[in-house]
């Protein structure tokens, strides 16, 4: 069960995320902005064009840093454990090389070298 709890303030906005403020402790967390429930009182007027401009933007994460990695028999590719910016440790996913050589393949061949594993090493050039 989700408890919200509050109030914060927004104190920095990122690419793809936010730092929000406890008012009450000072305290700061790199939150994603699918975790924030926005303030509304009666002097906010939720319209109808609102609501259809914001309804289909999608959700964009950034990868905040790669954890783990595996060779995954049953679709015989490499996997990532990929951890994401203003997201919880619970919300971590496996996901496949050949998307993230794509999107973060600085990241990845950085992760790979740190990781020292030949066989991962020689799937660069076919990470599928």
């Amino acid at each position: 069960m989700v408890r919200w709890v509050g109030p914060f303030r927004i104190v920095e906005i990122r690419s793809h995320s936010f730092v929000i403020e406890r008012l009450l402790t000072g305290d700061h967390h790199e939150v994603h902005g699918t975790r924030l429930k926005f303030y509304e009182d009666s002097s906010v007027d939720v319209a109808e064009e609102m609501l259809d401009h914001i309804s289909p933007q999608g959700i964009l994460l950034a990868v905040d840093k790669l954890l783990k990695l595996r060779f995954h028999i049953a679709t015989k590719q490499w996997k990532v454990l990929v951890s994401w910016q203003g997201l919880q440790d619970n919300e971590n996913s496996w996901e496949p090389l050949s998307s993230l050589l794509h999107g973060i393949p600085k990241m990845v061949r950085e992760y790979a070298t740190a990781a020292g594993d030949a066989k991962f090493d020689n799937q660069f050039d076919n990470p599928s």
